[in-house]
């Protein structure tokens, strides 16, 4: 029992009275009271009950957890917000690494909002719930995720870019796709170099269609996607992770008709200094092809790249380009095929 007395001021309607005690849990009090005359006359009591509240709400996030995610994931926020038996819950606000404001300006806007993580950063993220009950106690519970990338995340990013039509070749999307999934073939079968060569020849065709039928920026569902920086970031990345003693060194080109566009199908062979075909590569439909396998080449041997024009066309512009080898990625000019 905690007893308190408190006097009216002339002609006040109302005092305020403050229930004080060593650990006194939060929940329902009854509260007893009654007037006390000048003549110490006392009313018979009345019976009130009244919430005592020391404690802020509480958010239990159930989306994001605390894993990994990948970045063509689409995040479904979901959390619940409860004050227990507190004087109730006024106000939440969530917030994704301490603003209310996604990387894209868009409004963070809580429970059942899908946020794509292709328009997050790579790394350490936090999503937060900032809550207050009626009696102003406030709190904030987090959940720290991070976005990572694999060669099947590399694969559905390039298929998200296609349907939001920031990629808007579906030829180039196969090709970037089927880059991923040799890629992915390679790291199963323990074959590192060459992963890591295919993922240069990757990058290399997302520079070659940057702006072209690659988006530089591109704004869809309300989003603003960056796909050449992603894609190309998402790769890099890819790279690190399969060891920084790795180099990709990838012999890579293109194949292209007289107006710049590119010729799929053609055969382009790499020979050796006495002219002999060692290896065969076929363009995509971008005109792009590359040799993945250069781990037998010769350092300081000559080698050179000649391309047979499938169709109607007769000859290439220049007919053959050769170079020499030093183990370091090479980038040769386009052919020109009449």
């Amino acid at each position: 029992m905690h007893w308190t007395n408190a006097s009216f001021a002339a002609n006040a309607t109302s005092v305020n009275v403050y229930l004080s005690g060593a650990g006194l849990a939060d929940g329902p009090y009854d509260l007893q009271y009654s007037a006390n005359s000048f003549a110490n006359l006392l009313e018979p009591r009345h019976i009130a009950t009244t919430t005592l509240d020391n404690t802020a709400p509480v958010a239990t996030i159930s989306q994001p957890t605390a894993t990994p995610y990948t970045h063509a994931d689409i995040l479904t926020v979901s959390y619940l917000v409860s004050d227990g038996t507190g004087s109730g819950v006024n106000s939440s606000t969530a917030k994704m690494d301490g603003s209310t404001t996604l990387p894209d300006n868009t409004a963070v806007t809580g429970n059942g909002q899908m946020i794509p993580l292709l328009i997050m950063a790579l790394g350490s993220h936090t999503f937060s719930v900032d809550s207050v009950d009626n009696l102003n106690n406030s709190g904030t519970n987090s959940v720290t995720f991070t976005i990572i990338v694999t060669a099947d995340s590399l694969i559905t990013e390039v298929n998200e870019f296609l349907g939001l039509g920031c990629i808007d070749n579906a030829g180039i999307a196969n090709s970037l796709a089927s880059k991923m999934a040799a890629v992915k073939n390679a790291i199963a079968n323990g074959q590192i170099q060459a992963a890591a060569n295919i993922l240069s020849a990757f990058i290399k065709e997302v520079q070659a269609q940057a702006g072209k039928h690659i988006s530089t920026t591109c704004t869809a569902g309300g989003h603003q996607y960056y796909p050449v920086q992603t894609l190309i970031g998402d790769a890099q990345y890819l790279l690190g992770t399969l060891g920084s003693h790795l180099k990709a060194d990838a012999i890579v080109g293109s194949v292209l008709n007289s107006t710049l566009v590119g010729i799929s199908g053609a055969t382009v062979s790499l020979l050796n200094s006495t002219k002999a075909i060692i290896a065969t590569a076929t363009t995509d439909v971008a005109g792009f092809y590359y040799f993945a396998a250069t781990g037998g080449l010769a350092i300081g041997k000559t080698y050179t790249v000649k391309v047979t024009p499938p169709g109607d066309y007769k000859n290439s512009m220049p007919t053959s380009q050769s170079f020499t080898w030093s183990a370091n990625a090479v980038t040769l000019a386009n052919f020109g095929l009449r």
